[in-house]
């Protein structure tokens, strides 16, 4: 499914059929309708799927660049410096 935004309204996100919101002429198997299939889901449901930042943009490759960096730090602090604290 393609990310196609988020409902504030109803404060869920919004996902479609990736065939028809590139091309609208496609055929697409999963609806009838000429807008295609639109799956909802509420972030409630789980934050770890379902981030309200999407992981294609690049805020996401930024949060998560820095998280990686500090994931680095403390097993280079506690494996090679060998300063686990007890």
């Amino acid at each position: 499914m393609y990310y196609s935004g988020h409902c504030k309204d109803r404060d869920r996100q919004k996902w479609r059929c990736p065939l028809k919101v590139k091309n609208a002429d496609s055929t697409c198997h999963c609806s009838t309708s000429h807008y295609g299939r639109v799956v909802y889901t509420h972030s409630q449901d789980n934050l770890r799927l379902f981030p309200k930042t999407p992981r294609s943009c690049p805020t996401w490759k930024g949060i998560y660049d820095k998280r990686t960096a500090a994931e680095r730090v403390f097993k280079r602090q506690k494996l090679d410096f060998k300063l686990t604290f007890f």
